[in-house]
């Protein structure tokens, strides 16, 4: 602990809630040569997870009392964003006058992205079944494999940044195998209830379930590249900033009716592709600079394409 004798320290805790919790507490700081440096200070396991006041009480004693820390010598405490860390922090601060709270902005880009894939509700409840069987059955895996030509599957984990979204991902980019496999399945056997579940949404209504899919690849993409990118000391404090402004600019474009033209490539390229051609169908064109064009479809004309050449 001689490393950190005379530093401003910040402290960041976490825990594990697995057959009561393991909860790890890192020190960093900032060396005379403007070098992070982190050393875990604390690893207990306990037989319960604590509340907000016994937490508080364990991470006051280490720094306090085992570490020896001067209570104007702590800059702050890092946490995620799980309520009762949130709490215990804020008693954490009257505690030490100088310090500050940070929230992990990797978990609050989880939890925007959870929020906004829990939206997307054809394809949530289709990955229900599709988690529960594809991603646990070695046929069904096999003949995905197969189908896609792909040397794996995308693997799924609940404690990885958005395991689920890089799974939907992988469907999104092969979503034709998507009714083929399950006909497979059926006639093999294989997932039997689960199987004829995800069957019937995806005959419910396939369109919107590729869209939903699409929509999740278009928009959610770049916010799950962007909270690997940040995760420990990836990016420096600017270029955390730009990128999360970036995701900011984004997300402003995307309810703006101008803006939002061609930010979704993915979720235009699916719908125009459903989207007949016929008369009475709308037609709004923007032309940069110039205006939008808008009316409808008044008749068709088809014509031999040996007319153009």
């Amino acid at each position: 602990m001689f490393e950190l004798q005379g530093q401003s320290v910040f402290f960041m805790f976490d825990g594990t809630r697995r057959l009561g919790e393991a909860l790890n507490t890192v020190g960093r700081f900032c060396d005379v040569d403007f070098n992070l440096i982190q050393r875990l200070v604390q690893f207990v396991t306990l037989n319960a997870s604590p509340d907000n006041v016994a937490l508080s009480t364990t991470l006051t004693t280490l720094v306090a009392h085992e570490l020896g820390w001067p209570f104007d010598a702590v800059s702050g405490f890092g946490r995620d964003s799980v309520k009762v860390n949130g709490t215990a922090t804020a008693r954490l601060l009257v505690t030490f006058p100088s310090a500050t709270a940070v929230l992990c902005i990797c978990h609050t880009l989880n939890n925007t992205g959870d929020r906004v894939g829990y939206s997307l509700r054809s394809a949530r409840e289709f990955m229900t079944a599709w988690l529960i069987l594809v991603q646990n059955n070695n046929t069904a895996t096999q003949m995905w494999k197969a189908l896609t030509g792909t040397a794996a599957m995308v693997g799924f984990s609940n404690i990885r940044w958005w395991s689920r979204q890089e799974v939907e991902n992988e469907i999104a980019l092969h979503f034709n195998s998507v009714p083929v496999l399950l006909q497979q399945l059926l006639d093999e056997g294989v997932g039997d209830a689960t199987t004829r579940n995800m069957l019937g949404i995806f005959h419910a209504d396939p369109l919107r379930l590729e869209v939903s899919f699409a929509a999740g690849y278009d928009g959610l993409t770049d916010l799950l590249a962007t909270t690997y990118a940040m995760e420990g000391d990836r990016l420096g404090i600017l270029l955390v900033y730009m990128r999360v402004e970036s995701l900011r600019k984004y997300g402003r474009a995307l309810v703006d009716d101008i803006e939002n033209r061609g930010l979704l490539l993915n979720v235009d390229a699916v719908i125009r592709r459903a989207r007949e051609l016929k008369v009475g169908a709308a037609i709004r064109k923007e032309f940069p600079g110039y205006g939008t064009f808008t009316d409808r479809v008044s008749s068709i004309d088809k014509k031999d394409r040996a007319e153009f050449y």
